[in-house]
């Protein structure tokens, strides 16, 4: 199951010296529906990891595409933090995101220059 989650529906904050996006409720963000995903509940640059899961990023050229195998058990958080690229025939933009969640793979095509994380981790 894929589920595309557009930037413009994800909770923003402008401090004027910093600007963030929220993938998930926090600070004055609140959604009740959007509090986590499975045990990944905060995305940002400052955090520690104490959980099982792996973390990916790559970049592609247009046209270029690459596949990853999701293993039994495991589902994938996927961020498309550059460009436009198409997950499972799915388009993500630039800053958009993605749950994925009972598949087997993930084929990863770059509709233009792409830069993406996606994180894996085990599915609760």
């Amino acid at each position: 199951m894929l589920k595309k989650l557009k930037k413009e529906n994800m909770g923003s904050s402008n401090l004027g010296w910093l600007e963030s996006r929220f993938h998930f409720s926090f600070a004055e963000y609140r959604n009740p529906k959007n509090i986590n995903f499975s045990v990944l509940r905060v995305l940002n640059a400052d955090i520690k990891i104490y959980q099982d899961i792996n973390i990916y990023v790559s970049e592609l050229e247009i046209d270029k595409s690459l596949e990853f195998e999701i293993k039994e058990n495991r589902q994938v958080y996927f961020v498309q933090i550059e460009g436009i690229s198409s997950i499972n025939g799915l388009i993500l933009e630039n800053g958009d995101a993605m749950e994925i969640v009972d598949e087997k793979k993930i084929e990863i095509k770059a509709l233009e220059n792409s830069h993406f994380l996606f994180i894996e981790m085990a599915k609760v």
